[in-house]
């Protein structure tokens, strides 16, 4: 199974559709989106595909994004922190705007991975034994690129697509 991984989108339309489009071309089934959506009406655009999100600290309309969320499919999530199983890997994701907890997570060993967003920076680095991604942003107001991650859970592959 492949996840896409995206964080920060901050309601960049235009990015967001490119990003579901390189998803469906690569075989993605689920969504991970790390936070800061933003527009609660943007969850649209991710109707065809399962979806975990987690809350980040630009998501002031939590319980429509909630509503909406559910709406799509009774398979996706919502929540602050989801910590569970993806085909068969441990995973734990949050935005990561509390600081500390990223290393919380990935230090207590029980985590395949744990993705994040909020710092607007690609990262792809193992602590101990789980792997911890920031698929970069998405949207935003900085100049930085916009990016997402692709994981393929049966060969633990990490690509980086870079949305121009």
């Amino acid at each position: 199974m492949k996840l896409g991984i995206l964080s920060d989108t901050h309601n960049n339309i235009t990015n967001i559709l490119l990003a579901v489009e390189i998803f469906r071309q690569n075989g993605v089934e689920t969504i991970i989106h790390c936070g800061d959506l933003t527009d609660p009406d943007s969850i649209w655009l991710f109707a065809d595909f399962r979806l975990i999100f987690v809350f980040g600290n630009m998501d002031f309309s939590s319980a429509t994004i909630t509503m909406n969320i559910q709406s799509l499919n009774l398979d996706n999530v919502a929540v602050n922190i989801f910590q569970g199983q993806v085909d068969g890997k441990s995973i734990a994701v949050v935005h990561g705007h509390v600081p500390g907890y990223i290393y919380d997570l990935a230090r207590k060993g029980t985590f395949d991975y744990v993705f994040h967003g909020h710092t607007h920076v690609q990262r792809h680095e193992k602590i101990g034994t789980t792997t911890v991604i920031n698929p970069g942003p998405l949207g935003g107001k900085n100049a930085q690129s916009a990016s997402v991650c692709i994981i393929d859970l049966s060969t633990d592959q990490v690509v980086f697509i870079n949305i121009s």
